[in-house]
């Protein structure tokens, strides 16, 4: 799994709008991920272009284009792994309008990830053993819905590049 920014910050990345790294994820059997706000450095219509080459859903349950339609291949995935059903739910963070330029943005919308959880983790708890939620907010963020939203079993989150020597129980 792989909780976002997988592209800027290396020449290979930057030259070719990422592309490469989603390819390189996709030989290297990444089952889900989901989007952070360098997924929309070279601009929100890009991102169609990461999906495409993503061998792999890119979750997304709270950004969409200005037409209204998902960032993510789908909100959430369910899969199944020695016969446990896992279910892992794909947010981005409600700051993104001032986590990239305008232009990159423009006219996109983003609902605050604590209210997506709320909506669709209990519809995921129906069909799953496990729920995951596989974050771009922070950490502090994480903390405040694992606290606020029951069923979740853990967050794998990204975003505040925080070291977490040990578990964060909720």
């Amino acid at each position: 799994v792989d909780a976002g920014d997988c592209i800027t910050g290396t020449p290979m990345s930057s030259v070719f709008k990422g592309e490469p790294v989603f390819e390189i994820m996709t030989l290297m059997g990444y089952d889900v991920g989901t989007l952070g706000n360098h997924e929309f450095d070279h601009g929100w219509p890009h991102v169609a272009k990461l999906r495409a080459v993503a061998g792999f859903p890119l979750l997304n349950a709270n950004a969409a284009d200005p037409e209204g339609r998902s960032f993510g291949d789908k909100p959430y995935h369910v899969f199944t792994v020695g016969g446990v059903r896992i279910g892992v739910l794909g947010l981005l963070s409600a700051e993104m309008p001032t986590l990239t330029t305008t232009a990159n943005w423009a006219g996109c919308h983003v609902v605050a990830p604590l209210v997506a959880a709320r909506s669709l983790v209990p519809e995921i708890r129906k069909s799953c053993d496990v729920v995951v939620l596989l974050t771009h907010v922070g950490v502090e963020v994480d903390a405040a819905i694992a606290g606020a939203v029951p069923g979740i079993d853990l967050i794998v989150g990204g975003h505040s590049h925080t070291e977490l020597k040990e578990p964060v129980w909720v």
